[in-house]
Order: C-alpha cells, then structure tokens, then sequence
C-alpha cells in the first residue's frame, strides 16, 4: 500500500521548501493537512525529537480525529469516552514512535481505517475493566454478607448483662473496643448502610478483623471465655 495521493503530494511540497518555509507552511497549514500527512509529521517530528513542531502538528491530529473517536465510543457512558480517547491516543503516538524507516506506516495509508481500531481496541479494555470492577463489588458485597453470618461471638455476647459486656470492652484496644461495641452493643450491621463498616469509614473485611481480634483477646480472660462459650 501507500499513501493517497493527496497526501502523497502534501508530503512532496513540503519536502521541496527549506527547513524555515517548511516549518512555516507546516503551521499555517497544519489544519488544512490530510489525517495521513499529519500522522507522517507526527512520526518525523517524533524521530527528530523536535517537540515544539510536535506539539503544533499533534494537536491538529487529535483534534481532527476526535469525530472518529466520538464514533466508535458511542456504546460507552460519556463520561467514559474521555479515558478512551485518551487511550487510543496515546497507543496510536506510541505506534508512530516506534515506527522506522522510509516507508508509510498504516497511519499514513489509511488513518480512519487504523485510528478506528486503535478507539475499538481501547474500548473493549474499558469495557472489560468496567466488568471486572462490577464483578468485584458483586463478590465483596457477598463478602460483606458472609462476613455478617459468620459473626458467631454477637449472638454469644447478647447473653452476658450490659455492664459486665462494656467493662469487658474497656480492656480491649480502641480500635476494637469500638468495632465491638457497635457490633455487640449497638447490634449494627458490618457492612452497608448504618453500619460498623459506614461508622468506622473502614473495610467489612477489616471490621471483622477487629471482631476476631477483640473475641481471641477476651477467650483468654478466664470469666469471658466462661460467658462466651455458655
């Protein structure tokens, strides 16, 4: 393949005028440029490590190629699209970066064709990221559930009185004096609304943490255990 002709012929003009024309005409034309002939300066400025042009000639390109990038991200929440044309982007300069040699790469043949797939590409990562974080709230909501039925030391501690519970707790550290008294006392949730986990602002898994601690600790008072194990 090679470039289209149009782009082919931009690249040729350009190439006949000195380095000072050619930066000028480069800036003062870089709006009216094929997607091909940008993508092909984008690489040249890449490889000469001239990042002042760079900067001119690539945001000329992002900001053409954004309609494309709309398109092939309509299936996402707009609020996502962001991320992934940022994505696609940053794929699409690391793919010119890399590219050696005279000859066009498939940015500059067919540049809709190749930045399209590069927009597809980052919005089946997004969506399969979103996936696997919904999964993951799935699994530590069940997490949270089990972690309430397992909690076998509250039903044990509703048969010792008030005043014996909470002079038990004050021997205990303060995080877990905490845990344990709105567990035990209060007899709140460990996880979701009005919960141990909302009041303390920590994990379901970490308040249950402080429940184990908290019942090891008190098993090993001999009136405790006595009352625990009842």
């Amino acid at each position: 393949m090679a470039r289209p002709p149009k782009s082919m012929a931009e690249i040729e003009r350009l190439s006949a005028l000195g380095p000072t024309d050619r930066r000028s005409t480069i800036r003062k034309e870089a709006r009216h440029l094929t997607l091909e002939t940008l993508a092909f300066l984008v690489r040249e400025c890449l490889g000469a490590g001239d990042t002042e042009l760079l900067e001119t000639v690539a945001a000329h390109l992002l900001k053409r190629s954004r309609p494309i990038a709309e398109s092939a991200s309509q299936v996402l929440r707009p609020e996502d699209r962001k991320d992934v044309h940022s994505e696609a982007n940053r794929r699409m300069l690391l793919s010119l970066q890399s590219a050696t040699g005279e000859e066009p790469t498939f940015w500059e043949e067919r540049f809709g064709h190749a930045y399209k797939r590069r927009c597809i590409d980052a919005v089946r990562t997004h969506r399969t990221k979103l996936h696997k974080a919904t999964v993951s709230v799935h699994d530590a909501s069940e997490d949270s559930s089990r972690l309430d039925e397992i909690d076998l030391a509250t039903e044990t501690a509703a048969r010792i009185d008030r005043e014996t519970l909470q002079q038990i707790i004050s021997e205990l550290p303060p995080r877990e004096a905490v845990a344990v008294t709105l567990r035990w006392i209060e007899g709140k949730k460990i996880s979701g609304s009005d919960s141990v986990s909302e009041a303390m602002g920590i994990s379901p898994r970490m308040v249950h943490r402080h429940l184990r601690s908290a019942e090891e600790r008190l098993r090993k008072i001999p009136r405790v255990r006595a009352l625990l194990d009842l």
